[in-house]
């Protein structure tokens, strides 16, 4: 069955269409996961199914897990988003949930579609979320700001805990035990992302002198 097939199947939005998808999302080997990926996207229409919306949901947070190639972690993550419109309370902290797990997966863009999601979609500051979950949030980003090996993935890591610091002042001020805390942590932000912008340029220029010197 081809992906174009999944894509037709998927618009009926019945019983027998799910059915026929979920069992696509098993398919091994084809092209570049063409055809589970094509699944799960098949999947998210049923978003606005009443009968079959969680179990779809559940069958795109399985294949975010390890186990699954890169490629159908990216697109489970990336589809997920789709489920949070007109969610209930106890959907979206299962997906917060997958997504600050997601933090931590070892492939570069899995991280990157992540905290898009993350900065772009939540809203922390409502009553929603505990000040558990979002310590934890912000402690992973904050990690990946300082650690991540991946130059992109910090960077994006940084704007994105910048933007959320912005919308969200007062939850991050809670979590602060001072101002002279809140003081440092927002030094050490500026000191990171001088550093990131300024280093491949320092990278180049010291390249540049000692290619030149080599080559003279």
């Amino acid at each position: 069955m081809s992906y174009q097939v999944l894509a037709a199947i998927s618009k009926y939005k019945d019983k027998r269409s799910f059915d026929i998808l979920r069992n696509a999302l098993e398919v091994k080997g084809s092209f570049s996961d063409m055809i589970p990926i094509s699944a799960i996207h098949g999947l998210t229409e049923f978003n606005n199914s009443n009968d079959l919306r969680e179990e779809s949901m559940n069958l795109i947070i399985e294949k975010t897990s390890e186990g699954n190639s890169n490629s159908i972690r990216v697109a489970a993550i990336e589809n997920l988003k789709e489920f949070l419109l007109h969610a209930s309370s106890d959907t979206q902290q299962k997906i917060f949930k997958v997504l600050l797990n997601s933090l931590d997966d070892k492939w570069p863009d899995v991280r990157k579609k992540t905290l898009a999601i993350l900065e772009n979609t939540f809203d922390i500051d409502n009553n929603l979320f505990n000040q558990t979950l979002i310590d934890e949030l912000l402690k992973k980003i904050e990690k990946i700001v300082t650690e991540d090996l991946n130059y992109e993935v910090r960077r994006i890591a940084e704007i994105s805990l910048l933007k959320i610091r912005e919308k969200h002042p007062r939850q991050l001020k809670e979590t602060m035990i001072s101002k002279i805390e809140l003081s440092n942590f927002i030094s050490k932000k500026v000191k990171v992302r001088t550093i990131n912008v300024l280093a491949p340029s320092l990278q180049s220029m010291i390249f540049q002198t000692f290619y030149t010197r080599t080559k003279y």
